[in-house]
């Protein structure tokens, strides 16, 4: 069935008695894997690679953003107005969401929504309740893969601004705002891109998924299997209470200077 001949769900209204169109993220069957961890640190060839393996993926919403605005003389840049450009990383990260549940099966995300409230919290800034919300309501696969920082091949370039340090403070940031709202961070190793994909796929295709852990684990290279379909994750009771957690600890550190 194409895209185009697929009939949105509807649920009952609790308001006037009519229908309303579920949300994809409450009833597709897809499975949406984040690649993620402080610039200049390898995701980005890695989910290129995955897609040249046949998997689908979706870029990283601000480099194409400041791309674009460079192109044409623009000022929604992060050094110029940071808050603002937030704001258009979580709205392009939202409607990539969706539209990776309308199609279905398995997308890989060059950074996902939670990464932008590791980037403000990296910038010692107060992260604004609303980003809370979308990082509770749209979730993805709770397996999460971190490149970590690497300094061998650490470039800058003109969407690529922060220095190294600046570089493994953001990865500290991304790390702990996926962590304390429930996803399993796996380390990816310092290698070429080939032995990475084959980490991403044996962790995916491999029994140990379905085991919870805490903390960051490493993932050891094996042998390769595709990714099976699962539903896309709903936020639960869990992850609702650590998300409003994480609102409050940031309202006191912004009221505490």
């Amino acid at each position: 069935m194409s895209i185009a001949e697929r009939r949105l769900p509807t649920a009952k209204s609790g308001g006037d008695g009519g229908e309303r169109i579920m949300s994809y993220h409450e009833t597709q069957d897809s499975r949406l894997v984040v690649i993620t961890g402080g610039p200049g640190s390898g995701k980005t060839a890695l989910v290129d690679a995955l897609h040249l393996a046949g998997f689908r993926a979706v870029p990283e919403a601000g480099r194409a953003i400041v791309t674009d605005q460079r192109a044409i003389g623009g000022r929604l840049l992060p050094w110029n107005d940071p808050a603002l450009f937030d704001e258009l990383v979580l709205a392009m990260g939202m409607r990539a969401h969706e539209d990776a549940c309308a199609i279905g099966g398995t997308a890989f995300f060059d950074h996902a929504i939670p990464c932008t409230v590791g980037f403000i919290r990296a910038r010692a800034e107060p992260v604004p309740a609303h980003f809370h919300a979308a990082v509770a309501r749209f979730r993805y696969h709770p397996t999460v893969f971190v490149a970590p920082p690497w300094r061998a091949i650490y470039r800058r370039d003109e969407a690529r601004w922060e220095s190294f340090e600046q570089a493994q403070g953001i990865h500290a940031a991304i790390v702990e705002a996926y962590r304390e709202v429930g996803y399993r961070c796996v380390e990816l190793p310092r290698a070429d891109v080939a032995t990475r994909v084959r980490v991403v796929l044996d962790r995916l295709g491999g029994d140990d998924e379905r085991q919870r852990g805490d903390g960051l684990t490493r993932g050891e290279p094996s042998r390769p299997h595709p990714p099976s379909r699962s539903r896309c994750d709903r936020p639960n009771a869990v992850t609702n209470e650590n998300t409003m957690k994480a609102g409050q600890d940031d309202r006191r550190s912004a009221t505490s200077g």
